[in-house]
């Protein structure tokens, strides 16, 4: 038990149980994990909880709260959520999977955010949908017209970024199309790819 009286707190209304909490829009923002906690949902997943903030951009300083539900009994959820730490991962240069969320910590990356709005439910979150190589914004500001933000890889879509759009990586000299943000890759040695 914690002694509040010698705070000498000032007499104040009680909170009205609403919010004027608003999530960032919807957009890609560049982004570091600042914390990381393994938790547990009300009904029993695990889950790793984080923490990314905005570094760049009108929004910069601004928190993002998600999770990766790491157990579900749903496999085909459990896998979803494994895939996009596995992603993350794989963006970073960190093994997966990691021995420790930390390691995680403090290293740019691009989280592209949705907006979800739970059924029966007034309130907005910010969900992170994918992530993205910090490379994909070409360090450019995240930020469109009149402030509002907007995904840059939605702006210079790479159409081999698309699931099944290009075939094995060792198939052809140059897997990649010229696009202006991202380089062309070095040629394959030995020309056939094996």
């Amino acid at each position: 038990m914690a002694d509040l009286k010698v705070f000498n707190l000032p007499q104040t209304p009680p909170a009205d149980g609403g919010s004027d909490f608003v999530p960032v829009p919807p957009g890609a923002y560049e982004a570091v994990m600042v914390d990381s906690s393994v938790g547990e949902t009300a009904d029993g997943k695990i889950c790793l909880n984080y923490t990314l903030e905005v570094v760049q951009g009108e929004y910069k300083g601004r928190k993002i709260w998600e999770r990766f539900l790491l157990t579900h009994q749903n496999p085909v959820a459990a896998g979803m959520a494994q895939r996009r730490l596995s992603s993350l991962c794989r963006i970073l240069g960190v093994p997966y999977p990691p021995n420790d969320s930390s390691q995680l910590h403090n290293q740019p990356i691009v989280a592209v955010v949705k907006h979800s709005t739970p059924n029966g439910s007034t309130k907005v979150f910010a969900n992170v949908d994918r992530f993205q190589p910090v490379s994909r914004l070409g360090g450019q500001p995240v930020t469109g017209q009149g402030g509002q933000a907007v995904s840059r890889a939605r702006l210079h879509e790479n159409p081999v970024s698309r699931r099944g759009a290009y075939p094995h990586p060792g198939s052809m000299r140059h897997p990649f199309p010229a696009n202006p943000i991202h380089p062309q890759p070095p040629a394959v040695e030995g020309g056939n790819g094996n």
